[in-house]
């Protein structure tokens, strides 16, 4: 064995460790590291807590606009083969105030928040008083002989919401609260027309509905609401917190016929000798035609329309009337509401845990969230519908 192994077995080198500045700066590096991926995660973690408020937006907003464009769609009805129906054509069918109890029609209504929509029930569309039905009276008759065989009460059924109309726009909104063919109880669930509906006048069985916003409670977020006119308010979406409603309508005056008995909208005049007593209209007009010079004339002014001949009808054009039956009826409206043929709805939803909401304009009503990566604007959703049965169909 040489000197020099000799002293390496009994002098052996001793394990050499880190140095105080080595370990600082590993410790330093390891913690740029865990920062960065840190700084990396969080707002992963913010964009997975947010996600589930974005997407529960999108499919609200989607069943909102479903709901209120197929019922607008399908505003009036259509009506059975070869008959008429005058719902759209003599009455409105579209409202921007509640019916019934929710918000009786009165003159000058106009709420943006609110939608009243008619459509005539299939099948039924329309009924006839065999014999006149007076102020007072609330069992109407009705003429079977027009009615499909099947059914003497022309498919009208208990609890069915029904419009009776009469002559120059006179109507009502009623209920069926009892049927026995041919008679048919009625309940008021609107305003009284105060008229005689004479034989002859239409009963016409519809879906009436009124959608309409409610603002937050201690118990309940902000809603659309669909009511029925009579007592039934639920619940369609929570946290709709606006709703906004727009109608245009034909921009040229109604037209009559040539053959005297039919419109390009609006209920028919009654013949130059023929005076309504029940109205104070002239002989031979009525809520929509005048005389001048002996020819008929539309009450409605023209408008400045686009080009495929639409207008907006703001809420002042829809205050100022002329008003059908006649100025003095309870369920009397603007006649500008004969005009609609086309609806813009906006309706606004929010978030609905307040930790996505934050303040600021892209909130309507504030939340708590503290932080701008987990907050879930308000969104707003617009769409125009053109209802198939409005102004007959046309």
């Amino acid at each position: 064995m040489s000197r020099d192994e000799a002293s390496l077995l009994c002098h052996p080198p001793s394990a050499r460790g880190f140095a105080l500045p080595e370990l600082l700066v590993a410790t330093a590096l390891s913690v740029l590291l865990a920062g960065a991926l840190l700084a990396a995660i969080h707002p992963s973690n913010e964009a997975f807590l947010r996600m589930p408020g974005v997407t529960d937006l999108h499919q609200r907003a989607r069943a909102a606009a479903e709901v209120l464009a197929s019922r607008l769609l399908g505003a009036c009805g259509a009506g059975r083969a070869g008959s008429r129906n005058p719902l759209g054509v003599d009455v409105p069918c579209l409202f921007p105030y509640g019916l019934g109890s929710l918000g009786d029609a009165r003159p000058g209504a106009w709420f943006p928040g609110t939608l009243s929509v008619l459509t005539g029930l299939p099948g039924t569309v329309p009924a006839f008083l065999a014999a006149a039905l007076g102020p007072s009276e609330m069992t109407a008759e009705l003429d079977s002989l027009r009615c499909p065989a099947a059914s003497a009460a022309c498919g009208i059924r208990e609890g069915d919401a029904l419009v009776l109309l009469g002559p120059g726009g006179r109507w009502e909104l009623v209920r069926a609260v009892l049927v026995s063919a041919p008679r048919v109880t009625l309940a008021r669930r609107g305003p009284s027309a105060g008229r005689t509906f004479p034989a002859g006048s239409a009963v016409i069985a519809v879906d009436a509905a009124s959608f309409h916003t409610q603002g937050a409670s201690a118990d309940d977020p902000p809603q659309l609401r669909r009511h029925d006119g009579v007592a039934s308010s639920l619940p369609l979406l929570d946290h709709v917190v606006s709703m906004d409603v727009r109608f245009f309508g034909e921009s040229a005056p109604p037209e009559v016929a040539r053959d005297g008995t039919s419109t390009s909208y609006g209920p028919a005049p009654p013949p130059v000798d023929v005076d309504d007593p029940d109205d104070s209209w002239p002989a031979g007009e009525n809520c929509v035609f005048a005389r001048v010079d002996g020819a008929l004339a539309g009450r409605l002014a023209a408008l400045a329309g686009n080009p495929v001949g639409l207008a907006e009808l703001t809420p002042a054009m829809l205050a100022d009337g002329p008003w059908c039956p006649e100025p003095s009826s309870r369920a009397r409206f603007d006649a500008d509401l004969l005009r609609v043929r086309r609806v813009r709805v906006s309706i606004r939803l929010e978030a609905g845990p307040a930790a996505l909401r934050g303040i600021g304009p892209l909130f309507q009503r504030a939340g708590t969230s503290s932080s701008a990566l987990r907050l879930v604007p308000d969104r707003e959703v617009t769409f125009e519908v053109v209802p198939r049965g409005a102004g007959g169909g046309r």
